[in-house]
């Protein structure tokens, strides 16, 4: 039955191939500028590490920020999917009750801040209202 079906087909074929060669496609235009400032994934601001808005370059410690773009694009809904970004960071299950993550090797339990005050409570963080998270790694960090 498909041998009877493409001989069919292949007979037909060169009949219908003449109807679209007249056919004359509209032109199509494409304009683009590029004034417009692409969404960008990479910060060049920090406001963790020093306590006030710097460029990254002037900071000596090492900063890593993953911005609101990232978090939403990827659809993180944890502190440990945010982090799934950052080199150096690493996660243990514990009692599966809490936040928990190693940076370095180091464990960060207490180590963690919102809005600059400290937040070493035992749960899971909502990233809801979260513009950003950055990680600040280094003597100081």
């Amino acid at each position: 039955m498909k041998r009877i079906a493409a001989a069919v087909a292949a007979a037909y074929l060169p009949l219908a191939l003449p109807a679209f060669a007249d056919t004359e496609l509209p032109t199509v235009h494409v304009e683009a500028s590029s004034e417009a400032a692409p969404e960008t994934y990479q910060a060049v601001v920090s406001t963790t590490a020093t306590k006030i808005k710097a460029p990254l370059r002037d900071i000596p410690q090492t900063v890593n920020v993953v911005t609101e773009s990232l978090i939403e694009d990827q659809g993180a809904r944890s502190v440990q999917d945010v982090l799934k970004n950052v080199p150096g960071v690493s996660f243990n299950n514990g009692d599966g009750q809490r936040d928990q993550f190693y940076i370095r090797g180091f464990n960060a339990l207490g180590d963690m801040f919102v809005d600059g005050i400290r937040d070493d409570a035992l749960y899971y963080r909502d990233l809801s209202n979260t513009e950003r998270v950055e990680v600040v790694k280094g003597p100081a960090g």
